[in-house]
């Protein structure tokens, strides 16, 4: 599904439910699967969480020269630290029940074994069905159901969207079905005769459904384009990309420890401070932070507001090393042009419109002073686990500050 992205509506979507699913479940759960079934490519979910590892987006979609959005193919794969955390599957015109359901589960199998989800988001659009305006896939809810109750299978916390769909009564067939394999009930293939619900709108909506007025859609004569080496190539491709996510998470500790190290010893201020190791940001005004004991407690609830940062975490650690790696990414990209509008991001004092250069000026230990774009602060606020309501705006408008004052943590 093609949705709404930070700063435009887009593919129909103003709000993007799912984003807003995924990053409620990212409250309580770690790793968070998103898997997009519908006809168009989710670039909208790809694009809010291309720089983070904690949620893994999965689409299958028509890619075809031309055909909104023009994005996921299969070489796109995330970025930075998100890089190998999006799988694009692209088909074309034509596909059916069978060959679909197959290249899903093959994909979806290495999926699973490699990132091992706590969560999944689920999208099931209709617009793939048969008969569907859009006059691309040759599908039935049979084969989305099928998609769905391997998804189901694993026996994970599931979220359930609706997408695309543009055969009103069609969508309805799909909706309908795949709802009865939620329930794990076989539902009739007649369908009952019905009037509105909405004494407003006295709609006959029966008749929509003929001239058969049976739940089943039946696939059409169009040719299936795809073909079998064609969808070999594409799984072997995608097989073969997460197999660098699995050496990158092997060697994603030590390289973060080498790279503080390297951070630390190249700064003679930061190895004078005798502070605690601690990542704070002061967007409130407040010159120095007090965390409570309690607030590292292993028994602190996982629900409600994130938890101060301690670099002596892992999971910070690696997050705030994220944030450094994002930073001397735009330090090289502002080197190239040291004019233009962008957002001061730092701790520099800006006015507007400008931005910092590598060789400004900047207070001992602050280590983002360059600009960094709305999407990756969206993907830093997942990923550092902050107060979206409270912290985000702030750092939209470039008025926050992240201080890291640290010593070498104990076993880095």
């Amino acid at each position: 599904m093609c949705c709404y992205i930070r700063d435009e509506a887009s593919g129909f979507c103003y709000v993007n439910d799912a984003v807003l699913g995924i990053l409620k479940l990212r409250e309580k759960y770690e790793r968070v699967l998103y898997v997009d079934v519908d006809l168009h490519h989710g670039d909208g979910v790809e694009d809010a969480f291309s720089f983070t590892s904690k949620v893994m987006t999965v689409s299958l979609h028509k890619f075809s020269p031309g055909f909104f959005p023009g994005t996921g193919d299969v070489s796109d794969t995330g970025l930075g630290k998100g890089r190998w955390y999006a799988v694009n599957v692209p088909l074309e015109d034509g596909i059916r029940d069978d060959r679909y359901c197959q290249t899903f589960t093959s994909v979806m199998q290495e999926v699973k074994a490699l990132f091992n989800p706590e969560a999944v988001v689920m999208q099931l659009g209709a617009d793939t069905m048969a008969g569907d305006p859009m006059c691309s896939f040759n599908m039935t809810p049979i084969g989305v159901g099928k998609c769905l109750n391997y998804i189901l299978d694993w026996e994970l916390p599931t979220l359930l969207l609706g997408g695309g769909g543009y055969n009103l009564a069609n969508t309805a067939r799909c909706w309908t079905y795949l709802t009865g394999t939620v329930l794990g009930q076989t539902l009739s293939s007649e369908i009952p005769d019905h009037e509105s619900v909405c004494p407003l709108h006295p709609v006959q909506y029966f008749t929509e459904y003929g001239p058969d007025y049976s739940l089943e859609i039946s696939p059409s004569c169009r040719p299936d384009r795809n073909e079998s080496q064609h969808l070999e190539r594409v799984i072997s491709t995608i097989k073969e990309k997460l197999q660098h996510y699995v050496a990158l998470e092997n060697n994603i500790t030590g390289v973060m420890c080498v790279r503080l190290m390297s951070l630390l010893r190249s700064s003679a201020t930061m190895k004078d401070r005798d502070s605690l190791s601690l990542l704070h940001y002061s967007g409130s005004g407040k010159t120095s932070p007090q965390f409570p004991s309690a607030a590292l407690h292993p028994s602190s609830p996982v629900l409600g507001k994130p938890q101060p940062f301690c670099l002596q975490s892992g999971q910070h650690l690696i997050a705030s090393m994220q944030l450094q790696k994002l930073n001397s990414h735009y330090q090289n990209l502002s080197s190239a042009a040291t004019t233009g509008t962008g957002r001061g991001y730092g701790a520099t004092m800006l006015g507007p419109g400008q931005i910092t250069t590598p060789g400004a000026t900047q207070a001992p230990g602050i280590i983002d002073s360059d600009p960094v774009d709305e999407e990756v602060l969206m993907s830093l606020v997942v990923e550092l686990g902050l107060d979206r309501a409270n912290e985000l705006p702030e750092l939209w408008l470039g008025q926050n500050e992240f201080d890291f004052i640290a010593d070498v943590p104990a076993g880095c």
